[in-house]
């Protein structure tokens, strides 16, 4: 049996699944109704900052949670926003086509918006999701700005349409939550974050104890409390008795609500008596409590109910004191706009609304009954404004109701629809009447008006009648509402509109007689689209016969004209909102709309804005003024600034019961307190110190009285009603009624509050509950303090609980005691407060034990950015711990007028060595780590962080690894960031000269090491260092030294250019070498050569012979080759980047000295600077470096380049640029050798090839099949920590995934294009350097590769030898060269066999010949190896190195501590070991040291050596100026080495030494005389040393030059002026004496060294002279032979 059973169960299910499976085309009811019932929606924000308040991104997921997929077509999904969608797209076209996505998101109009699938959508399949980012204007940060009841139709008219079940809740679960800054702030300046329960406790941290509770609220005018007469006791032996037939019916009233016997004759005792006083102005009473009587009077029947109020109140609590109250209104209007258009409400909702106003003596209930999205009134004689216009469905035509709005969902049984009938409404009035409530009902027009305008179409097509037609049928005008509407305006140029107007006036009047006359029609009046009647016949025909309307808002005002005369036709005044009345920016006069009063509701006070005077404005245009404004009295608008709260927030982001108790509605510009960030604001920021931005108030009489305005977007329920209304409409009644006393002195309101809220707490809100008010509860506050937790309500008489297991149970807590409390693994609980009862709760809030992140915005982001200064010095490079890190120290200042308090920002900055991450510094801050050579600095959570005072500073010792001897081991462009906001420079960073770098004035500071021996060089050292013999101009000397010249200095001839021609022979001689040129002088200069480059290199010849002679030639024979065929420089454009000028120049530089290969240096773990075609994204994203939350922005900052995209840290070669480059190094004979690093020092390639797989993904997520070619280049899936030497995390391409090298083989065909037709592609160099040890380890896509082999799955060298093998093949398949760094081929101590690549030519560069390491033997193994080896020394030819061992001097050191000019000039390429110097910190190496006992290794393939490479990495050159001076004249020695063999290489020392130094002053003259000249006329910024300077032992001052013909400056510390120095005698005394070298030519200058000497007199001991950087030096002044110390 039970078999049988389950085999029934499981056909049943099958046949189920069959029957609702669902098809393509059109679903049938089954099919839609499964689908409404498995398709589940999540809703994110996902950010509202990163367009800065234009828009933002919401991803919407569909996942099918049913059994079949989601089918292809047949269906549409309609939902609704507020704000418009794509607003560069709608409403001017009415789809947006996500072609990715394959859906088309439809306008409807309003808030009504669909998606459905397009033809190339695939169906979703069961089990699975996918995400939809739909771009929406403005901002959401509340889980209402959406909307419940998502609803699905079929293509299949006649299938009813179903609700999505997922959005059907009114809790809106399916809105995830707001946990992130991007997602509750509108924009970044928003200074408003969610209140913590923390900040709430100190919000609520109010004492009671002494706060007398107000008994009456509202507060009265005066009350006397006699506390020597026995309380009255009240109970139903009590009578009520009326002196006078006018209070009949509040006796009746009384005795229905206080239970008691009306009396015809006045009892001697327990008697309330009601007396008749005309001496009392309208409305106002007195109360008298006496022992056994309670006397109430008034001169009207609306006093004596508000008395009947106040005795309500007071008699609350039982017993009552003997007491007198005398009391009057403040304002004759004390009202309440109720909007039930957007969302209908009851009839019960309004009677509940009515009681309470009664209660606290409100006297006005503006209905506003109509607007777009309904009509709320039955009319007499246009059923269709009830039957169309009142309900909302599905129903595309609005022939049977208007669409959908505010989630209404598509029938016509949600708060959507609904209307009052006839009777319904006259029991509304005369409930209000019974009540002493007026009220005004309020019809909105002309705009505001769709569901009036859909009404009356549907009227016409039915009864083709146009008597109460609203629109021109041919008004072709295109406008768009502020709620997106494009059909909601009345038109004003026809009488139809008109005849409606009427009819509706004469209705609703006919519904007030006998009952509560009409008085008041509110017309509305607000938000008229621009645009609207723009394109009316009938308007243009109207303003063509009355020509006076046709200026701005000339239709509007003749509307307005006309619906006055309307109403005062039938004996009423108008009522309006404040731009019903306005014509531009000044009201139309009331005299101008005779006929009748007009009323007015200001409410567009948003102090930004402009127009909070437009109050003052209409009274004093006449008008009578209701305050309604919106900053303080919209009771749509969030109670707190929370993602969890209800409400609109586009006047202010909240408006609790505190803010409507301040309002102070007779000093308006008092209100002014903050502007919509919630940055502070006071009257005089508006209105200026005199007040005169502001309109003044000249008819105070005007204004009659304050409404309060609930417009219902997002309120649907009865519930929500009353949360939004309740207790806020108390504190206006207190407002309405009673001017407090803080109001007319300024004070402040808190004594006056705490009595109120007291109120509220201890009895109110029991009154409110005996209503059936559903009031909100506040969330409480809480402090946590030694575990124990501190609960605080917002009103005394709440309650609290908590729960430990998320809210499945809750247990009481106490208030306002300190409380143990059972804490969550999570070490968190929720909190709630209750009522009284323990029956209703608040929202439950989060406690953490731990401590509370404060989030900082925009406003300290700028602040910290600008004031914030920063001090960084050495502490100790010597003291090192055990991890090899030094001490640093950075002072923070603040210059500015705020302290700086802890928050969510982190200071920026970047060290090349590397921080320690996660170092808690005694200061209060924590040292993080981004990536790369990126850190920063932020406040240690809790309260470590002391702050940063005004004016104040804080001092932070870090660690830092190794050392920093330099000013430029630091960077420029700190930053200061915070989630979500936009990062800023720290202003006190951004100078290059690095000024917020302290002095490296101790041993311990420029020194990297005990074991260094380098010193900065005193002027005196540098003094003999730069001594030389005599400098001799040397007219005729040509740079790169020839192989051989004649020339006869004595037999010389003009060159003019314009005298001269050039011709040029073919038959050039076969025999002569490369580049061999010569120079005749016969009136003519031959240039003969075997090629085009050598015919090039003579022509640079003959070219400085001239320059440097004034255009004036020798006889000269010059015969000349080069001495490598590879004379090149690398330049590292990657690290930072150089435009396009840059390298044209240097490219032009490079041929006057016969440099022929530019080495390019185009990706780098920072950057990659190459546009490859096909791969868009490494330009795109990976050339870009900058501070972003997005990952397809830009990569990290790096290097200084600060957090914009504004500094060479961004840029790239587009095609046109490259290729220009090409051609113009071409036209010069030289190569480009293009460069991408790989596999490691790949970052920015990485990381860009994941944001493309990010699309890749998103594209197949949506089934899309024709997918752009994947290239990701790192294993994700086993990804390890391991750090670069550069400190990089993910910048080692993957050896064993195929993409990598699909990738690599892309490239390089990008490379060859590019290439192609200016100068075909030869070479291509990969890089290969420095990969991280262990980088691979454990790597999944190794372990999973059959082709790699176990054993070398944690072997780096291997694995990185698999790799360039994969390369080398690809370069090889392309009849390339390959090109790479040593590092790339060597492995095992050992070069890899040259057979392991298949290229015809392998280059290597071997450049880590580091002395005190024996690296240097590489050369010699890769040249007998069979590579083609080329020279880039690092102890010689890195020209990123220093210039001086000088903490001034620009550069890195880690290869050696300096290399200057003369260095490079030294070098021997034939003989790497003859260059052997100190190691890197100065200590002696000998060739034992190096190569053991052995000799060491000369290459036995000397003719594999090929040439030398200068490299130019680029870390710290940020600026052309600094790349100019690391390039030059280093340069010109580089290319005077490659080119020329000098004859004093061959020698041995000491002759070699002396040859060589004797060269070298030939060569320096060479350069001050005429190539330094020269580089100038080009706009090369080469570097100008610093002097040298001392003081001979007989008082003589004297300094010298690195180079003649530069002009040496002095400047004492008395004359302040420089000065040309002349060498001259000291007499004694005390001098400081600052020198510089100024060039001749563009009049650069050097740095400046100091020296200090005190010259004593003869028969003194000694003189003292000091310099900038050392301790006292003497001499003795008659010790003429003693040296100077």
């Amino acid at each position: 049996m039970i078999v049988l059973l389950n085999n029934i169960w499981i056909f049943i299910v099958i046949f189920q699944i069959r029957t609702n499976q669902i098809s393509a085309d059109e679903l049938d009811q089954n099919q839609l109704d499964t689908l409404a019932e498995t398709l589940k929606i999540e809703i994110r924000v996902i950010d509202n900052l990163r367009r800065e308040a234009t828009n933002h991104i919401v991803r919407t997921t569909l996942r099918n949670d049913g059994l079949e997929p989601i089918p292809s077509s047949g269906w549409r999904l309609y939902f609704h926003s507020m704000l418009l969608l794509y607003p560069d797209v709608f409403p001017n076209n009415m789809t947006k086509e996500l072609d990715v996505e394959q859906i088309r998101v439809g306008m409807v109009q309003g808030d009504l918006y669909y998606i459905e699938p397009m033809s190339g959508f695939k169906p979703l399949p069961a089990r699975s999701a996918r995400n939809y980012n739909i771009v929406v204007s403005l901002w959401a940060v509340q889980r209402t700005d959406f909307m419940p009841l998502w609803y699905v139709t079929s293509a299949d008219k006649s299938v009813q349409p179903r609700i999505v079940q997922s959005t059907s809740s009114f809790d809106l679960d399916y809105v995830t939550d707001f946990d992130d800054v991007r997602q509750w702030k509108r924009w970044r300046g928003d200074r408003y974050n969610p209140f913590t329960p923390q900040e709430r406790a100190e919000q609520l941290a109010y004492d009671y104890t002494n706060s007398e509770y107000k008994v009456i609220i509202p507060t009265p005018m005066s009350l006397q409390i006699d506390r020597q007469k026995p309380r009255v006791s009240f109970n139903s032996n009590w009578k009520v008795f009326a002196e006078d037939s006018i209070f009949y019916n509040t006796t009746v009233y009384i005795t229905e609500e206080l239970q008691i016997q009306h009396v015809v004759s006045k009892p001697n005792a327990s008697v309330i008596i009601l007396s008749h006083n005309t001496t009392i102005e309208p409305e106002g009473y007195t109360l008298n409590v006496d022992v056994n009587v309670i006397r109430l009077e008034a001169s009207d029947t609306a006093g004596m109910f508000y008395a009947v109020q106040s005795l309500r109140s007071i008699m609350y609590h039982g017993d009552i004191p003997a007491m007198n109250v005398q009391d009057a209104p403040r304002y004759r209007w004390r009202g309440m706009h109720f909007d039930v258009a957007r969302n209908f409400h009851t009839l019960a909702d309004v009677k509940r609304l009515i009681d309470v106003m009664a209660m606290y003596k409100m006297n006005v209930l503006h209905l506003h009954l109509t607007d777009d999205e309904g009509w709320r009134l039955e009319i007499d004689g246009l059923p269709e404004l009830t039957e169309v216009g009142g309900k909302r469905c599905h129903d595309p035509q609005e022939n049977d109701c208007i669409i959908p709005q505010f989630g209404s969902g598509p029938f016509a049984n949600s708060s959507g629809s609904g209307f009052f009938t006839k009777s319904q409404y006259r029991e509304i009035l005369s409930y209000a009447t019974k009540n002493h409530i007026k009220v005004y009902p309020e019809f909105d027009m002309p705009a505001h008006s769709h569901a009036a305008v859909a009404s009356m179409e549907s009227r016409f097509r039915k009864t083709k009648s146009s008597e109460y037609r609203l629109v021109d049928q041919e008004d072709s005008s295109t406008y768009l509402s502020v709620q997106n509407w494009k059909d909601n305006v009345l038109n004003p140029c026809i009488n139809s509109t008109y005849a409606f107007i009427g009819k509706v006036m004469n209705e609703v009047k006919a519904l007030h007689a006998n009952i509560q006359p009409l008085a008041i029609f509110h017309f509305g009046g607000d938000e008229v689209a621009k645009g609207a009647w723009e394109k009316s016949p009938r308007c243009k025909k109207f303003l063509r016969t009355f020509p006076r309307y046709n200026v701005s808002q000339g239709l509007k005002k003749y509307f307005v004209e006309r619906v006055v005369y309307l109403a005062a036709e039938r004996g009423m005044s108008l009522g309006g909102w404040e731009d019903g009345y306005f014509n531009g920016s000044a009201p139309i006069p009331a005299g101008d709309l005779s006929g009748a009063y007009l009323y007015v509701n200001p409410w567009n006070n948003i102090w930004e804005w402009g127009s909070g005077s437009n109050a003052y404005k209409l009274a004093n245009a006449g008008y009578k003024v209701i305050m309604t404004q919106a900053t303080n009295l919209y009771f749509d608008h969030p109670q707190e600034p929370d993602p969890e709260e209800r409400g609109l927030y586009w006047a202010t982001r909240f408006t609790d019961t505190r803010k409507v108790f301040d309002f102070r509605p007779d000093e308006l510009y008092d209100n002014i307190r903050e502007d919509r960030s919630g940055n502070p604001q006071s009257k005089h920021d508006v209105c200026g110190d005199d007040m005169s931005k502001c309109t003044r108030l000249e008819k105070p009489e005007n204004v009659i009285g304050i409404q309060g305005a609930l417009w219902s977007e997002t309120i649907r329920t009865s519930e929500n009603m009353d949360y939004m209304l309740f207790p806020r409409l108390l504190a206006l009644a207190e407002r309405a009624w009673h001017k407090a006393s803080f109001e007319q002195t300024g004070a402040s309101s808190q004594s006056d509050w705490l009595s109120f809220a007291k109120a509220l707490g201890t009895k109110e809100f029991l009154r409110l509950e005996g209503n059936g008010v559903q009031y909100r509860i506040p969330p409480p506050g809480a402090r946590v303090l030694s575990d124990e937790v501190t609960v605080t309500t917002k009103y005394p008489g709440l309650g609290a609980q908590y729960s430990s297991d998320n809210g499945s149970t809750w247990q009481d807590i106490g208030t306002y005691q300190p409380t143990n409390v059972t804490w969550n693994d999570a070490g968190a609980i929720l909190l709630r407060a209750t009522n009284a009862y323990g029956t209703r709760y608040s929202r439950s809030i989060k406690l953490s034990q731990g401590p509370v992140k404060k989030w900082s915005d925009q406003k300290d982001v700028d602040y910290i950015a600008a004031n914030l200064t920063v001090f960084v010095e050495v502490v100790d490079n010597l003291d090192k711990d055990a991890k090899y890190f030094m001490t640093m120290s950075v002072r923070f200042g603040n210059i500015g007028a705020h302290n700086i308090t802890a928050g969510s920002w982190k200071i920026y900055f970047y060290t090349l060595y590397g921080a320690k991450p996660g170092e808690k510094l005694t200061c209060g801050m924590t040292v993080g780590h981004v990536n790369g050579i990126l850190y920063y600095f932020e406040p240690t959570s809790g309260d470590a962080f002391p702050g940063i005072p005004s004016n104040g500073t804080l001092r932070c010792v870090y660690k830092n690894w190794r050392w920093i001897v330099s000013r430029t081991d630091n960077m420029p462009n700190w930053y200061v960031a915070a989630d979500g906001m936009k990062a800023q420079k720290l202003a006190s960073t951004v100078d290059e000269a690095l000024t917020y770098v302290g002095p490296f004035d101790a041993p311990q500071k420029w020194k990297r090491a005990k074991e260094d021996k380098y010193d900065p060089y005193t002027p005196a050292v540098r003094y003999d260092v730069l001594d030389r013999g005599p400098s001799q101009k040397r007219p005729f000397k040509i740079i790169p030294t020839p192989v051989e010249s004649t020339i006869d200095a004595g037999k010389t001839m003009k060159f003019d250019p314009l005298t001269w021609s050039r011709r040029i022979f073919p038959g050039i001689p076969k025999p002569l070498p490369l580049g061999t040129s010569s120079l005749f002088n016969r009136r003519e200069v031959v240039i003969k050569a075997s090629t085009g480059t050598g015919a090039l290199h003579g022509a640079q010849t003959l070219i400085s012979l001239l320059q440097n002679n004034g255009g004036t030639l020798p006889r000269a024979t010059v015969k000349d080759y080069p001495r490598y065929s590879y004379r090149g420089v690398m330049l590292d454009v990657a690290r930072n980047f150089k435009p396009l000028p840059w390298i044209l120049k240097f490219l032009d530089v490079m041929s006057m000295y016969k440099l022929n290969k530019l080495h390019l240096h185009l990706s780098d773990d920072e950057a990659w600077r190459v546009e490859i075609e096909g791969i868009p994204e490494l330009t795109q994203v990976g050339a870009k470096r900058c501070h972003s939350e997005y990952r397809d922005d830009c990569v990290i900052p790096q290097l200084g380049s600060g957090p914009d995209t504004d500094t060479y840290g961004t840029g790239y070669y587009n095609k046109t640029e490259y290729q220009t480059i090409l051609q113009y190094a071409n036209e010069r004979h030289i190569e480009i050798i293009p460069e991408i690093d790989m596999p490691a020092h790949s970052a920015a390639a990485i990381f860009t090839m994941e944001t493309r797989e990010d699309e890749i993904e998103h594209m197949r997520s949506h089934g899309n099949e024709n997918l752009p070619e994947s290239w990701l280049l790192f294993d994700h899936k086993s990804a390890k920590n391991v750090l670069s030497v550069q400190r990089w995390k993910k910048n080692a391409m993957n050896p064993c995934m195929n993409s990598t090298y699909r990738f690599v083989e892309k490239v390089i065909d990008g490379l060859i294009a590019l290439h192609k037709d200016f100068q075909p592609l030869s070479k291509f160099h990969m890089g290969g350097d420095e990969v991280a040890h262990g980088v691979w380890n454990g790597s999944e896509e190794c372990r999973n590769n059959p082709n790699i082999p176990k054993s070398i799955l944690s072997d780096t060298g291997q694995l990185q030898r698999v790799f360039m093998r994969r390369v080398s093949d690809i370069v090889a398949q392309k009849n390339l060269d390959l090109a790479v760094w040593e590092d790339g081929v060597y492995a095992d101590d050992k070069p890899n066999p040259i057979a392991d690549y298949k290229s015809k030519n392998v280059f290597v560069y071997p450049w880590n010949n580091r002395w005190g390491t024996n690296f240097a033997i590489r050369t010699a193994e890769f040249a007998d190896a069979g590579y083609k080896v080329i020279l880039p020394l690092a102890t010689h030819l890195y020209f990123d190195q220093p210039q001086e061992p000088d903490p001034e001097s620009r550069g890195l050191y880690w290869a050696t501590r300096f290399t200057d000019t003369r260095k490079v000039f030294g070098l021997m390429p034939d003989d790497i070991f003859a260059n052997l110097g100190p190691d890197r910190m100065g200590n002696p190496v000998t060739l034992e040291k190096i190569c053991g006992s052995n000799t060491c290794p000369q290459p036995k393939k000397t003719e594999n050596i090929i040439g030398m490479q200068a490299c130019m990495w680029a870390e710290v050159m940020r600026t052309e100026g600094q790349f100019h001076e690391m390039a030059f004249p280093r340069v010109l020695a580089l290319a005077e080495r490659a080119w020329h063999r000098a004859d004093w290489e061959t020698m041995m020392s000491p002759p070699r030494d002396a040859a060589r130094d004797k060269e070298w002053e030939v060569f320096a003259d060479a350069l001050g005389y005429a190539e330094l000249p020269r580089l100038e006329q080009k706009g090369v910024m080469y570097l100008v040393e610093p002097p040298g300077a001392k003081i001979e032992s007989d008082g003589t001052l004297k300094a010298n030059a690195r180079y003649p013909g530069h002009v040496i400056e002095v400047m004492d510390e008395k004359s302040q002026k420089w000065v040309e120095f002349k060498e001259r005698k000291l007499a004694h005394g005390q001098y400081t004496f600052h020198f510089r070298v100024r060039t001749p030519g563009d009049g650069r200058v050097s740095r400046t060294v100091e020296l200090k000497a005190t010259i004593k007199a003869p028969g003194s001991s000694a003189q003292e002279i000091r310099s900038s950087k050392f301790p006292m030096l003497f001499v003795c002044l008659w010790c003429m032979s003693r040296a100077l110390v």
